[in-house]
């Protein structure tokens, strides 16, 4: 799995970096009334990484979601566990059974 896992991040980083240098192109950027003159690679790159941190908080708040249910199912599994045993443990009711004399 690490091999595989790998070889993506290989073929990511040479596609990024030849693509990274085929955009060295300058570029004014305009934003909120302010204008910067930067390269085209470095507007990519920073597009690239806010991207990530924005996806990496998504993942970790839907994990703590999914830890949080799961631990509620576990509770209820758990209590449901303790009742189906005091169920199988309750004494058996005799009948009253009035025999006729």
């Amino acid at each position: 799995m690490f091999i595989v896992i790998g070889v993506i991040v290989v073929i990511f980083v040479v596609f990024g970096t030849v693509m990274l240098a085929q955009n060295a192109t300058p570029v004014i950027l305009t934003l909120l009334g302010r204008t910067i003159d930067t390269n085209l690679s470095l507007v990519i790159i920073e597009s690239v990484v806010i991207g990530v941190v924005f996806a990496f908080i998504i993942m970790v708040v839907s994990e703590i979601r999914l830890r949080r249910a799961l631990r509620n199912k576990e509770r209820d599994i758990k209590n449901l566990k303790e009742e189906l045993a005091a169920i199988r443990n309750l004494p058996l009711e005799e009948e009253n059974v009035e025999k006729e004399e």
